[in-house]
C-alpha cells in the first residue's frame, strides 16, 4: 500500500487471492470493512503506527498466523479477524489504554491468544 493512501475503502481487496503479504503505512487511518475479505492467501499483515480504526470484517477469513496491532489503532470493530483460523497470536499495544474491540472481533478464531501490552505490562486472554 502507498504511503500517499489515506484510507483503504469498503471492499478494495476482497476475495484477492493472489494477496500473501500487506503491509498498511501509519497514513491510513483507516482500513475498511471487508477491506481484505476473503483474501485466502493473505498470510502476513503489517499494521504500522497511525492507523486508527478496524472496520468490520476487514481481514474476514485471512489465513495469518501473528498480527499486532499498534497503540494507535483505538477501534477493531464486530468481526474484523473472523475465521482467521489459523490466527494464534494477536499483540495489542493499548499502552494509551484507549481501545474499543468488539466481543466478536475474533469471532472463530479457535486458536487465538490475545496479549495485551499495556501500561501495567502483558496480559492475556483467549478468545473463540
Amino acid at each position: 500500500i502507498p504511503s500517499s493512501c489515506k484510507r483503504i475503502g469498503f471492499s478494495a481487496f476482497e476475495e484477492c487471492s493472489y494477496l500473501k503479504k500487506v503491509s498498511i503505512p501509519g497514513t491510513v487511518s483507516i482500513i475498511g470493512s471487508h477491506a481484505f475479505w476473503l483474501c485466502i492467501n493473505l498470510e502476513k499483515i503489517i499494521i504500522h503506527d497511525g492507523v486508527k480504526r478496524i472496520e468490520n470484517d476487514a481481514f474476514y477469513g485471512c489465513k495469518i498466523k501473528k498480527i499486532s496491532i499498534p497503540a494507535s489503532v483505538d477501534t477493531i470493530s464486530y468481526d474484523a479477524f473472523r475465521r482467521c483460523e489459523e490466527l494464534k497470536e494477536v499483540i495489542i499495544d493499548d499502552s494509551d489504554g484507549i481501545i474499543s474491540i468488539s466481543e466478536t472481533a475474533f469471532k472463530d478464531c479457535p486458536k487465538c491468544k490475545i496479549k495485551y501490552k499495556s501500561q501495567m505490562g502483558f496480559f492475556e486472554k483467549l478468545f473463540h
